[in-house]
């Protein structure tokens, strides 16, 4: 699996334990001003919901202050993946896979932990390298 938001909502989910939901909405809209034609704009993405199943709201640099909780973004920034490695105690280790012509310099993930089945994994980066040998260790084929 590739890194990107469906990967992020799939940890977010089943590693994290957030209920989470793949949300349309409009934020804004363009125009051209010579023909006067509007075009609403439209984001998609995955938002943490609250136990109500409502959108989760957090203070954040806003218009009004607050804003909807968007799943962090964990396949691809290294700082959110330190989350999870966290969570489910992942162990990092970056390597070149020397059997591969040219040789592919990447890193190695595994699951340390006696709470979860063991999970490995390899990828050309440590975010994308945390998730996959997390979902591995839950369970969740990738």
């Amino acid at each position: 699996m590739e890194a990107g938001r469906e990967l992020d909502g799939l940890v977010a989910e089943k590693v994290m334990g957030y209920a989470v939901k793949r949300v349309t909405r409009k934020i804004g809209n363009t125009g051209n001003l010579k023909t006067g034609e509007t075009h609403d704009v439209y984001d998609t993405d995955w938002y943490l919901l609250e136990t109500n199943g409502e959108t989760m709201m957090v203070h954040g640099p806003l218009m009004h202050g607050y804003g909807p909780a968007r799943v962090a973004h964990y396949s691809t920034d290294i700082a959110a993946a330190w989350q999870v490695a966290e969570a489910m105690r992942i162990a990092i280790v970056p390597e070149m896979v020397f059997h591969q012509k040219p040789s592919i310099d990447g890193f190695s993930a595994r699951v340390c932990s006696q709470n979860h089945p063991e999970g490995r994994a390899w990828a050309k980066t440590a975010p994308l390298a945390i998730c996959l040998a997390a979902l591995k260790a839950v369970g969740v084929e990738v």
